[in-house]
Parts: C-alpha cells; structure tokens; sequence
C-alpha cells in the first residue's frame, strides 16, 4: 500500500491494510501495557514500510498509549 492508503477506514468504512494487519496481533511483551515498547506492532506495520513504522500510535481497548518510536539511523 501506499502512504496515502495508511488511513485506519476508507470513506467506505472498511478497515486500511495497516489497521486490518495488526487486529488481533498477540503483544508478546512480558511488562504492564503501560510500560510496553510496541515492538510486535511495529514489526507488522515494518512488513509493509519501514518508514511508517515510527508513525505508529497503539491503543489497548478505549486507552491510548502514546510512545515515541524513533527509527535507527544505519550507516
């Protein structure tokens, strides 16, 4: 998919491809889910961009949990 088809619905109501890809992901984190880093999230979204990845915002049921994903600059 492209950048500009990463909206969580269409105008249709139907699910984005980013969205529908991490419905349902198990979180292997061993920590609260407040402390959690996102990584099994960031994972399924990478398969598609790794661009996007840093973009990435979580929700654990009507709770948002906000964190800062910086990508590793590689030289």
């Amino acid at each position: 998919p492209t950048t500009p088809n990463l909206s969580p619905k269409d105008r249709w109501g139907y699910r984005g491809p980013y969205e529908a890809s991490v419905l349902g992901v198990e979180i292997t984190e061993e920590l609260p889910p407040d402390q959690w880093s996102g990584l099994d999230i960031v994972r399924a979204i990478r398969s598609f961009d790794p661009c996007i990845a840093c973009a990435v915002h979580m929700f654990v049921g009507n709770r948002r949990i906000e964190k800062l994903f910086t990508p590793l600059a590689t030289i």
